[in-house]
C-alpha cells in the first residue's frame, strides 16, 4: 500500500554525463517520475557553456510535469574536495581564492539564468553570503536559491539567516559536526528553513531520514543507478514516496 502521508519529498541530482547525453536521461527520468514523488532535479552543469544548449528539452519536460529544475554552477574543484576542507565562515577562504571563485560564478550566472530554470543550487565552494546575494540579484525574485553547506552547522545557520530558500547537508570527510543524518535531525528540530539531505546512497539512510523526517532527500548517482537496475529497491521507494502527479509527459525534442 502506498504511504500517501509521507512528509519527505525526493530530489534527483544529475552530473555532467547525464546533462550532456540528454535523450537516455529523458527516458529514465520519465520512468522514475511515474513511480516516485520527485520535487526537483538539480543539473550539475559542465564548465563549458556551449554544452548547455541541449538541456532545453529536458528542462521543459520536467517543468511540464511540475518538477522544479535547479542548476548547479561548475567549478574546477570537485564538490567532494570542497566538502572535505574546513568549513567555518567566508573568512576561511583567502582573498585571492574568494575573488577567483566569485568571478567564475558571475560569468556563469547570467548564462544559467538564460536556461529558464526554476532556481540555483550553490555547491560548497560557492556557498557564501556574497554569492547568495549575487544570485538573488540576477535571478527572478521567485527563483529558488539553495546552498550546499557540506557538514558545516555554522555555514548553514549563516546562510539560512541570509535568506537561502533551503540549506543542504552533504557527506564529507569531516565528521566532527556529526553525520549527515545527525545534521539533518539537528536542523529540523530548531529551524524552519527547508533542509535537504544530499547524495543519499543507501536504503538505510533513506529509512533514517524518513523517520526524522527530512524535508527533502536527494538521491545520489550510485542510488539512481541502482534504481534503474533494481526493481525491488524502486518498488520499495515508490511505496514510501509514491508519485503525486499525473503520468510523466515527454514533449517533442
Amino acid at each position: 500500500m502506498n504511504d500517501s502521508s509521507c512528509q519527505t519529498r525526493l530530489c534527483l541530482a544529475l552530473g555532467a554525463c547525464e546533462t550532456t547525453n540528454i535523450e537516455p536521461t529523458r527516458l529514465w527520468l520519465g520512468k522514475l517520475a511515474r513511480r516516485l514523488d520527485i520535487a526537483s532535479v538539480t543539473l550539475h552543469l559542465p564548465l563549458e557553456s556551449r554544452m548547455y544548449t541541449g538541456l532545453k528539452p529536458l528542462i521543459e519536460d520536467l517543468q511540464r510535469n511540475n518538477i522544479a529544475v535547479l542548476a548547479a554552477p561548475a567549478h574546477p574543484v570537485s564538490s567532494s574536495a570542497a566538502r572535505s576542507q574546513p568549513q567555518g565562515g567566508e573568512d576561511m577562504q583567502d582573498g585571492e581564492n574568494r575573488s577567483r571563485d566569485t568571478n567564475l560564478l558571475d560569468r556563469q550566472l547570467s548564462t544559467i539564468a538564460g536556461l529558464d530554470v526554476d532556481g540555483l543550487h550553490l555547491p560548497p565552494v560557492f556557498a557564501t553570503e556574497y554569492n547568495l546575494e549575487q544570485a538573488r540579484n540576477i535571478f527572478a525574485s521567485q527563483a529558488i536559491v539553495g546552498v550546499d553547506c557540506g557538514t558545516s552547522r555554522h555555514r548553514a545557520m549563516v546562510l539560512g539567516e541570509a535568506g537561502a530558500d533551503y540549506v543542504a547537508f552533504s557527506p564529507g570527510s569531516d565528521q566532527s559536526s556529526g553525520s549527515m543524518e545527525e545534521l539533518v535531525e539537528w536542523w529540523q528540530q530548531i529551524f524552519t528553513v527547508p533542509c535537504v539531505a544530499l547524495d543519499v546512497t543507501r536504503r538505510s539512510q533513506i529509512e533514517t531520514l524518513l523517520q526524522i523526517p527530512a524535508d527533502f532527500i536527494s538521491l545520489g548517482p550510485a542510488l539512481l543507478s541502482d534504481l534503474q537496475q533494481n526493481r525491488q529497491l524502486l518498488s520499495w521507494l515508490a511505496d514510501k514516496c509514491p508519485a503525486r502527479t499525473l503520468p510523466f509527459e515527454v514533449g517533442q525534442s
